[in-house]
């Protein structure tokens, strides 16, 4: 019988299969003919401290304490769960046969919970003897003659503990990953592996960067590792929304939300998107020097700013409005970043940092409110996200978003959506002027292909290398380094248990950078992304926009954005790195440079 079949006939379901490892627990407390107390018990905080009562998992768990459990219903649940064992994937992927040991081991601890039959012996009953050899034999290690030692050799042997560094005995890597995380988790990465334990205040995080971890954690197993208490900062500025919810509180979202930004509904925007890339180059151009030296990193934080207004609400965001919201993000994104700091002091107390966000959460609602308010009076729609989700529906229950969840859902865009694009550019122009070599060939491809004119959504498809370079660019410099995930239930990686409720930080920055991966990891190399390099590349060996159901849902209107921009600024002039000038990596919410990008312009022609 196959898993499926088998798991629908017992009432298991991804919602709550791992329930199914308190069964032999369960089977072994029902020995004796009763549940005792201190057996209930134990099997509770087991549940508990593993995160195994996930879904309908709890009112399972009451059934089968309530009433025991049919032999065949037993049989069944013990041969499902070796089964799941060998299989080692989908669901199963977590469930290895340290797991059926590990099961063993509290078999034994739960017939010994109440001292034997009805708790007036120290030794384990017979009936409790045969449950654990039943476990045993049914496990495929052990039987009623080799059970006790398994077990015993079991518990004797050394608990492989997740390798890391040790850090300070109060404050664990807090002041480490405060002032240089990357550097800290590529340190890691070579001194400890796969999967690294960081300690930090009343909680341990869990460094992963290895592919194959990464698709267990963002595709396989994402229902286990959830947003969780690590979004709560990002909570307060956008409630619940795309970038914050998981589940069922989720899925919604996503299925209202997802046609706004297909390929086919984004591409109208193109023309904008040259349009303001043309004007502020024209600006540029246009100063009394125009040779001298600018803020790069400045200018494209602003010009996306503007293209993501125009493309959420149709306004075009310029001059004092720009700097209010610009100034409102770097604000939120600074706030945001606190969030790894465990001695932060609640929103509710007026510090500096807390009123100064209050602020500029004042001004995204007022700004969101007002717009929002504007358009649903209207008879009249724009060709823009905002009334691209005013009018959706969600396909299942043919029910709307609410005016409450628009404005979460445009706060995030709007926060998010022009930070991480100019991000990326600015690493961008950053590398093509290091290397010039790339950046002459970048611009011949341009030149050749779009023969003077300005680009279009459509001429932009056959710019393959500028999509080499984007790719090769966020390789290096993923504007979302590091995603932190709460672990709803004990899972396994690489051999080591993770205990429920801690954190796992899956990082593309550390295995964008991996020698096993990546050779001369370091190196800016756009032919990387060439169809013949990428073929057969692991799927999560690269994934700067995430994987997985939480996939980053701006991708293609980001993507688009970029090369449009890129193919409208670069046949109008070649910008140099100021002499001296390095920028420097800020890693906080996402990969910023922290002193800008200082550059010259060399106009052709």
């Amino acid at each position: 019988m196959s898993i499926s079949s088998t798991m629908r006939e017992l009432g298991i379901d991804k919602d709550n299969y791992r329930t199914l490892g308190l069964l032999p627990l369960v089977f072994v407390a029902w020995a004796d003919g009763t549940v005792q107390r201190a057996e209930e018990a134990l099997i509770r905080r087991v549940a508990r401290d593993k995160g195994w009562l996930e879904g309908s998992g709890e009112a399972l768990l009451e059934g089968w304490l309530e009433q025991p459990p049919e032999a065949l219903y037993v049989e069944k649940g013990l041969a499902l769960i070796k089964q799941l064992a060998a299989e080692r994937q989908g669901i199963a992927g977590s469930i290895t046969a340290e797991t059926l040991n590990s099961l063993l081991v509290l078999c034994k601890e739960v017939a010994e919970a109440a001292g034997g039959m009805w708790g007036l012996t120290e030794s384990i009953c017979d009936e409790e003897e045969s449950a654990l050899a039943t476990i045993a034999e049914a496990f495929g290690i052990g039987d009623a003659k080799t059970w006790r030692r398994i077990v015993s050799d079991l518990e004797s042997a050394p608990v492989r503990s997740v390798p890391g560094p040790r850090g300070h005995i109060l404050v664990g890597e807090l002041p480490a990953v405060t002032r240089d995380p990357l550097g800290l988790f590529m340190r890691c990465l070579d001194q400890y592996g796969d999967v690294v334990r960081l300690r930090m205040p009343g909680l341990d995080w869990y460094l992963v960067s290895h592919p194959d971890h990464v698709k267990h954690v963002l595709v396989d197993h994402s229902r286990n590792y959830v947003r969780g208490r690590s979004y709560e900062r990002f909570r307060l500025l956008v409630d619940e929304s795309i970038a914050t919810t998981d589940g069922e509180r989720w899925r919604p979202l996503r299925r209202i939300a997802q046609p706004a930004f297909h390929r086919d509904s984004v591409a109208s925007m193109g023309e904008m998107m040259v349009r303001c890339t043309t004007e502020m180059v024209d600006r540029w151009q246009r100063r009394p020097r125009p040779e001298d030296p600018l803020d790069v990193a400045s200018e494209l934080s602003n010009l996306t700013l503007r293209i993501i207004g125009h493309a959420l609400f149709s306004i075009d965001l310029q001059d004092q409005r720009t700097a209010e919201i610009s100034d409102a993000v770097g604000i939120a994104l600074e706030y945001m970043a606190g969030s790894t700091n465990p001695f932060r002091l609640p929103s509710s107390v007026p510090t500096r940092t807390n009123r100064r966000f209050a602020q500029a959460l004042k001004r995204f609602e007022s700004f969101v409110l007002a717009a929002l308010a504007e358009r649903a009076e209207s008879e009249e729609r724009s060709h823009d996200l905002m009334s691209m989700i005013l009018d959706a529906i969600d396909p299942e229950t043919g029910e709307g978003l609410s005016h409450a969840q628009i404005r979460n859902e445009m706060l995030s865009y709007l926060v998010a959506g022009h930070e991480t694009s100019a991000t990326t550019l600015t690493w961008m122009l950053y590398l093509l002027s290091k290397h010039p070599i790339v950046g002459r060939r970048l611009l011949e491809e341009i030149e050749r292909e779009l023969g003077g004119r300005l680009p279009t959504v459509e001429s932009i498809e056959q710019l393959t290398y500028l999509d080499q370079v984007i790719q090769e660019t966020m390789r290096l410099y993923p504007a979302a380094f590091m995603l932190p995930r709460e672990v709803v239930s004990e899972d396994r990686l690489g051999g080591y248990t993770i205990p429920a409720k801690s954190w796992v930080l899956v990082a593309p920055y550390v295995t964008h950078r991996r020698p096993d991966f990546w050779p001369n990891p370091e190196g800016f190399d756009p032919e990387r992304f060439t169809p013949e390099a990428s073929m057969g590349r692991h799927p999560c060996a690269y994934y700067p926009f995430f994987a997985g159901p939480h996939k980053c849902i701006g991708r293609p209107l980001s993507l688009m954005e970029m090369k449009l921009i890129v193919a409208t600024l670069l046949p109008r002039c070649r910008l140099d790195l100021r002499p001296g000038f390095e920028p420097e990596v800020d890693a906080q919410v996402t990969l910023r440079s922290r002193n800008g990008l200082m550059v010259q312009p060399r106009w052709h022609g």
